[in-house]
């Protein structure tokens, strides 16, 4: 039971958002967390957003139309105005997108933009785009690039970073500063009807326990998707708070540095695989509120193969598979030693302890580490890990599986003649098969065509278990009663605030 302390509410016009951890950037160009891409969202308005069907609608564009299957005609929504009211225009989406292309800029999606050749401002509201290859993804990768004016953010690389010059709902009124407080203010020239809340302030409150007691004591009145399944018990049987719950699109999972070591044999990944009770942990740790993975793709996704199975809880099979790939019980009774990195996260860290336990019954001595994400992810950038548990987030492009397995993706540091490459694949596999397989689903258009190759990669996948799939979460909202016509969408986005009411 939580005890909310005597603090002052919030303004009864002004929206209290909670969020666990601070944006990086409120620039799209640069934005990669879950954090920053909903705030930008919110500064910046994209071309399209994502549907419930996981499909992209219009949002700033009024329309996309394929004119062959190497150009696409932009048509931009009219009437619409960045914060200092200059009229958004062709040039200016020109302008976006090219910068993110400009290696200069050093933005993190530039990849996503390798086959788009062309830009063209065919006039003040038409966009011309040139493709040298099919590029499906696209339509899907455009939702995370908010458009900004190149009047304002053409000045220098970080014009943009903190306030950006964007046409989204809400304009940033105060900067997050040493105090982690960001003010925004209702922008009524939006792609969106004006908002009914004028005023939002976010506050980074990573104390989990700190958020839900602001949630109770009317200071915070909305958190999405910072909330562990215990807080709705927390919470439950207070009238001021309502709890939603949408099916999540958040992939976990347990990645296996494939690059040396034990870990280097496809066996012993599939033992560690079976070893793992993960319908246990979802039922103990997170409630019973996550459907089970057994793949990067959700269930019910249109390229997801739905017959595909998670792998098997069997300790027997796994300890006869570590025996046949020659790593024998020793004197001790253990195997081999394995490093478990995870967050400091409760719930990521309540588990790899949970994995560690089940591990150590089949032989292999797992040593729990718990390190802050940003020094975690350098070392999964450099590949110096054996096992870490994390999250990716939302799961919406099937294209996402050239990101994270093909080899190409496959990180490494800059040497010399080299820049450092980026990519998805920590993991550190290599199947010139699977690369075939995922290079025709980015060059195929037909969507039954793309859906049959993804199950063919996800089946590839499957067997080299060098990321072990273990479940969606559901993404959960706790909010004020008072808030009203916040409508929770599978992606998560924060853009139904400015549809909201505050009561």
């Amino acid at each position: 039971m939580l005890a909310a302390c005597a603090r002052p509410p919030a303004p009864p016009d002004v929206l209290g958002v909670a969020v666990a951890s601070a944006p990086e950037t409120l620039d799209p160009r640069f934005a990669t967390s879950a954090v920053a891409q909903r705030l930008a969202a919110l500064v910046a308005a994209p071309l399209v957003v994502i549907g419930d069907d996981l499909r992209p609608k219009p949002l700033l564009a009024e329309a996309i139309d394929a004119v062959d299957p190497l150009t696409l005609l932009v048509k931009l929504r009219p009437g619409v105005r960045f914060h200092d009211g200059t009229p958004v225009t062709a040039d200016d989406v020109v302008f976006t997108l090219g910068s993110m292309k400009d290696p200069a800029l050093g933005s993190p999606h530039a990849t996503r933009l390798t086959h788009l050749v062309a830009l063209e401002a065919v006039d003040e509201r038409t966009v011309r785009l040139r493709f040298d290859a099919p590029t499906p993804p696209f339509l899907v990768d455009l939702h995370a690039w908010g458009i900004l004016s190149r009047r304002t953010c053409a000045a220098s690389r970080d014009a943009c970073r903190d306030a950006p010059m964007g046409a989204g709902p809400y304009r940033v009124a105060k900067g997050l500063g040493g105090d982690e407080r960001l003010v925004l203010a209702a922008h009524d020239a939006s792609p969106l009807p004006p908002p009914g809340i004028r005023t939002v302030e976010v506050r980074v409150i990573r104390d989990n326990t700190t958020r839900l007691l602001e949630l109770m004591d009317g200071r915070t009145q909305l958190v999405v998707g910072d909330l562990l399944p215990t807080d709705v018990e927390a919470v439950a049987g207070d009238p001021s708070l309502v709890v939603e719950r949408a099916a999540g699109l958040g992939f976990s999972y347990l990645a296996l540095n494939a690059r040396s070591g034990p870990l280097a044999d496809e066996r012993v990944r599939r033992a560690i695989a079976h070893a793992l009770d993960v319908d246990a942990v979802i039922a103990s740790k997170l409630k019973g509120r996550a459907l089970r993975a057994s793949s990067i793709l959700p269930p019910g996704h249109w390229a997801h193969d739905d017959a595909l199975a998670p792998p098997a809880f069997d300790p027997a099979l796994a300890e006869r598979m570590l025996d046949q790939a020659g790593w024998p019980r020793r004197d001790h009774g253990m195997r081999f030693t394995l490093r478990l990195s995870t967050t400091t996260d409760r719930l990521r860290r309540a588990t790899a302890l949970a994995f560690a336990d089940m591990l150590g019954q089949v032989g292999v001595d797992v040593r729990v580490e718990v390190r802050d994400w940003n020094a975690l992810y350098q070392d999964i950038q450099r590949g110096a890990f054996d096992a870490f548990s994390a999250k990716w987030t939302p799961v919406i492009e099937p294209d996402l599986l050239y990101w994270v397995f093909h080899t190409s993706s496959i990180p490494a540091p800059a040497s010399a003649g080299a820049p450092a490459r980026v990519g998805g694949n920590r993991q550190g596999t290599s199947d010139a098969a699977l690369d075939a397989i995922l290079e025709e689903a980015r060059r195929t258009d037909d969507p039954a065509a793309r859906a049959a190759l993804y199950r063919r990669a996800e089946a590839r996948i499957a067997g080299a278990t060098a990321l072990v799939p273990l479940w969606f979460e559901d993404e959960l909202v706790i909010r004020s009663s008072r808030l009203t016509g916040f409508a929770l969408g599978r992606t998560v986005s924060l853009l139904p605030i400015a549809a909201s009411r505050l009561e």
